[in-house]
């Protein structure tokens, strides 16, 4: 009888932390973005901490947006959502970065020098970043549409915005870099890998940086740029 009732109350406990943890993730999302970057985090889980089990499917809006002569999106679909609802994707084609309010409408648009081929990334102060294909930029840009700053490559970007909770943003490009920018867009540093950088770079709990290069390596770099 006592170990039924130790079963029970164990259950209950973890119920208990579960639901705690589901509250505190919702809380979060008032002072973070609330999908800020590709796959939700910078260890990539792809995990969403939020309930969806009422979300019975039913379309709520959906917005032409034109792009030239080729109508695409090559950005990840779920693209990335700010601290409102906002949320960002870049257009392939038409080279802009278009912000969409919760009911479909368009906040603004911030046009870009070149394409967008994967999805933007959001600070913890609302800042967005974004690659381009074609003139090889990385943007940051306010909540409205402001410029703060860009930087440009010597080659293109194919490869997300990855944000530590220091708020360096790394990116790789197809230059070869790997690249860990201040916030302020000054370099931090940049190591150099064996060929382009097409795919994008993970953080570990442990603070080490993981990327892949397209000459079939994949390193672990360690915070201060250095390889592990």
């Amino acid at each position: 009888m006592r170990k039924t009732i130790a079963i029970l109350l164990t259950i209950l406990m973890l119920f208990t932390l579960f639901q705690g943890a589901l509250r505190e993730n919702v809380v979060k999302a008032d002072d973070q973005p609330i999908w800020p970057m590709l796959q939700y985090n910078a260890q990539r889980t792809g995990q969403c901490p939020y309930d969806t089990s009422k979300n019975i499917g039913v379309l709520k809006w959906k917005v032409m947006i034109r792009t030239g002569f080729f109508t695409n999106f090559l950005s990840s679909p779920h693209a990335a959502i700010g601290f409102n609802g906002v949320v960002y994707l870049g257009g392939l084609y038409d080279d802009y970065l278009y912000a969409l309010n919760p009911d479909g409408t368009i906040k603004w648009k911030f046009y870009l020098e070149g394409g967008v081929a994967e999805s933007p990334a959001i600070a913890s102060d609302g800042t967005i970043y974004v690659g381009t294909l074609i003139l090889d930029y990385l943007y940051a840009i306010t909540p409205d549409g402001v410029l703060k700053w860009k930087y440009r490559f010597s080659d293109c970007i194919e490869s997300s915005p990855l944000i530590s909770s220091d708020g360096t943003v790394y990116i790789g490009s197809k230059d070869g870099y790997l690249y860990a920018f201040n916030p302020d867009g000054t370099i931090k540093w940049k190591f150099k890998t064996d060929n382009e950088i097409r795919a994008s770079a993970t953080i570990a709990p442990s603070g080490t940086i993981y990327v892949s290069s397209s000459g079939n390596y994949l390193y672990a770099i360690n915070p201060d740029g250095t390889l592990k």
